[in-house]
């Protein structure tokens, strides 16, 4: 039953800490969240401004800048990208998660070409 649940499960997060090293101190964007999203479904991650929603994505994709520190951990699909501190996203991002930013005719360069 348990492998079931299991192969259900987009993303798992457990016990999830994402700070950024500010040199004296580590600023945690995410302490120790807990979340399963199940496969073929929506879910809109709401809160405040400075919450975590955006660290939480860029974990989700890969976006997360070198200087990070991690624990707990993040599976995608039953692949576990981040674990305590290692992240490792081969064979996820592009192929499995992808970040659509907010307005993203502004983050596209309109000189390149599509295969660019």
């Amino acid at each position: 039953m348990e492998t079931m649940v299991l192969n259900n499960i987009a993303i798992r997060a457990r016990n999830l800490y994402i700070g950024y090293d500010e040199g004296e101190k580590i600023l945690w964007a995410l302490n120790g969240i807990d979340i399963d999203i199940p496969k073929n479904t929506a879910y809109c991650i709401v809160g405040e401004s400075g919450s975590g929603k955006t660290t939480f994505g860029n974990a989700v994709v890969g976006l997360l800048p070198p200087y990070v520190v991690t624990k707990g951990y993040l599976e995608i699909y039953n692949n576990r990208v981040i674990d305590n501190d290692r992240l490792n996203y081969s064979g996820i991002r592009g192929d499995i998660a992808v970040r659509i930013p907010q307005n993203p005719i502004a983050s596209l360069n309109p000189y390149l070409k599509i295969e660019s």
